[in-house]
């Protein structure tokens, strides 16, 4: 069976045909990708673009900046320590000029650097700006848990990575402001698959973006079927504002999970769909989708 550091190595070998321009900062605290640009199959059937292919190409950045001969944050010295990260928490904010200026092709730079250091992790921050613009478009905050590649244990930030990183925090530290789960749930609707192994990552586990995708997934379903109240039958018109993520736990190829969504069950104007994930009983995942408000007059499509 093919071991996660063989898994990771395939991937790194694959990284310079992909055509990234990586420059990384003497300091290594802040990096430049510069990516070719969405494809088609990044645009979905509405003409907007997919939000779990958009989370995963932005990820796909990060790690291979961790990766490049210069390290982003000289992730490879953690790495030869025997330490890796898990990304507990995220955040994805888009701002309206986005749904505006993407087409496939559309050259897109991401920025990225370290916004905040605890004993345990680190978190940073992608800043993507697309059609030429230098107002990012998009920002992911990323929470980088650090644990034993072997072990599977929470490890301690080195302190070289403490003394030589935190010097370029911004003056107010942060960490991804990630909406909470609501303590109340109503009805949920509920699908059910099997995890496939082109869902998980170098160490086996489920990704962010793949569970976002089942969340879209089980929310058109749902939609379709008058589930909702205020999301029913195509939901091209709505814009996503922010996604919130969090990993309570793990699952991995093979795993059944159960996906279920639910709309807020405050009654409030704001457009927000939640979602959890879960195995055997178990919450592993929770998202929560926030929607641009609705233009005057416009409605769900029946």
């Amino acid at each position: 069976m093919t071991t996660s550091f063989q898994r990771l190595q395939r991937l790194l070998r694959a990284y310079p045909s992909l055509n990234l321009r990586i420059e990384v900062d003497k300091q290594h605290h802040e990096a430049h990708v510069n990516l070719p640009g969405l494809r088609y199959d990044d645009i979905d059937y509405t003409g907007q673009p997919s939000m779990w292919r958009l989370l995963n190409t932005i990820g796909r950045a990060e790690h291979a900046a961790f990766y490049n001969e210069e390290s982003f944050l000289r992730y490879t010295k953690l790495h030869n320590q025997g330490i890796g990260t898990f990304s507990s928490e995220i955040t994805m904010e888009f701002g309206r000029h986005f749904y505006e200026v993407t087409t496939p092709k559309s050259p897109m730079q991401v920025k990225l650097n370290v916004i905040g250091i605890s004993d345990t992790s680190f978190t940073t921050c992608m800043s993507v700006m697309v059609g030429g613009r230098l107002k990012p478009s998009v920002q992911v905050k990323s929470l980088n848990v650090l644990r034993h590649r072997d072990s599977g244990l929470v490890e301690q930030v080195p302190d070289w990575f403490q003394m030589h990183f935190s010097n370029f925090l911004p003056r107010f530290p942060e960490k991804p402001a990630v909406t909470d789960p609501p303590e109340e749930i109503g009805q949920t609707f509920a699908h059910h698959l099997t995890v496939p192994f082109s869902d998980t990552d170098t160490s086996g586990n489920t990704r962010h973006p793949m569970y976002v995708r089942y969340l879209f997934d089980n929310m058109s379903i749902a939609s379709h079927r008058f589930f909702y109240k205020k999301f029913t039958g195509d939901l091209d018109h709505l814009l996503v504002r922010k996604m919130s993520c969090i990993s309570f736990g793990t699952t991995q190829f093979g795993d059944a999970v159960t996906v279920e969504t639910f709309e807020n069950p405050l009654e409030e104007e704001e457009l927000k769909l939640h979602c959890f994930v879960g195995k055997n009983g178990q919450i592993q995942w929770y998202g929560c989708i926030e929607f641009f408000p609705l233009a005057p007059n416009t409605k769900s499509n029946t």
